[in-house]
Order: C-alpha cells, then structure tokens, then sequence
C-alpha cells in the first residue's frame, strides 16, 4: 500500500485533521504520526521508515511547522530521499525558509486546494521512495534489518556479527566466548 507523509506542527492539528479527512475520502492513504506510531514504539524509527515508504510529503507550511524540530528534521530527511515535497499553505501571506523554492498548494479555500493536492498525487508515481521500504510492522517496529544492513554496507559487521546481535538490543555472547569478570579475577589470583 502506497502513502503520502504528512509533516505538520502538532498546533495546526484542526487543519490537518480536515486534510487527512479529505484526502482519505478521495482514497489517498495517509501517514500520519497520531496513528502511525503506536505506543511505546521508537519515535525517530516509525517516521524514517515512514518517509522511505511513502511516494510524497505533504509539508503544511505554517509559522508553527518553521520552529518545529521534528518538522524540520522530518523536511530534511525527505530532502536526502528526494522524496517529492508539496507544501500546503493556508496563509498566503506566509512563506518560510525551507519551502521558498517549491510551489506551495493553496488551501485557502481547502475544496479548491484538494482537488489541485489531489491531482498531483496521482501524478506522482505511487511507489515507495526507497525500493522494497514497508512501513514499520509489529513485527518489525524498529528497523532491525535496516540497521544491520546499513551496518554491513559500512563495513562496521559482516554476515557473523549479524548471527550474534540479539534485536532487541541486548547483549549475546558468542559461543565460544567468555567475559572474565572482576570477581574472578580475584579468584585466580
């Protein structure tokens, strides 16, 4: 299932609920964080993996989405994916830093603003930006596999490394290792 990702300041939720409503009507499937990230999930995990399985980002360009941390950080990521970035704006009057160069969707008068958001949504390819990304599961809620690729792909770990790393994020010893620990140490001597 293909998704737009939705980058918003949590102080504009009353336009973004309605966006979402709207854009879901038509049968475009949203990401949103409210309802993406179940609880006690790894915040910065859920939105990466997100963003590399959605086709675009819908960028709500506000006052308040400038002095976000997550949203810029979220703007930036997409940025490094090449993820296509549409930024909705509902003041015209507004213009910040990080969208001056892309051409802003109108939502003013939302109903005239989504049919022209909507349009370019289907004239995006509705594939993932990262081939092969799926958003995260409860099977996989973190990323594991990503990560020990990546690892391997910087030549931190090989195929072995991957046998002895417990995902959970806890210790495992290999078979034929042994820690000495301190108390020990004082036994053998």
């Amino acid at each position: 299932m293909t998704q737009v990702f939705l980058s918003y300041s949590r102080k504009d939720l009353p336009f973004v609920e309605l966006l979402e409503r709207e854009l879901n009507g038509r049968g475009i499937v949203t990401w949103r964080d409210v309802h993406s990230i179940p609880g006690g999930a790894r915040w910065f995990q859920r939105i990466k993996a997100g963003l590399e399985s959605s086709y675009a980002m819908i960028y709500v360009d506000t006052p308040n989405a400038e002095l976000s941390d997550w949203v810029e950080k979220e703007f930036m990521y997409a940025q490094a994916l090449q993820l296509p970035i549409l930024p909705v704006k509902i003041d015209p009057t507004f213009m910040s830093m990080v969208a001056i160069n892309l051409n802003p969707i109108l939502c003013v008068d939302l109903a005239i603003g989504i049919v022209k958001l909507d349009a370019r949504l289907r004239s995006l390819p509705q594939q993932p930006i990262k081939p092969g990304a799926l958003p995260p599961t409860e099977e996989s809620p973190t990323g594991e596999r990503d990560y020990l690729d990546w690892l391997l792909a910087q030549k931190k770990a090989d195929q072995r490394d991957a046998l002895y790393v417990d995902l959970a994020g806890e210790s495992e010893q290999r078979p034929h290792d042994h820690i000495v620990m301190s108390d020990e140490i004082d036994d053998e001597v």
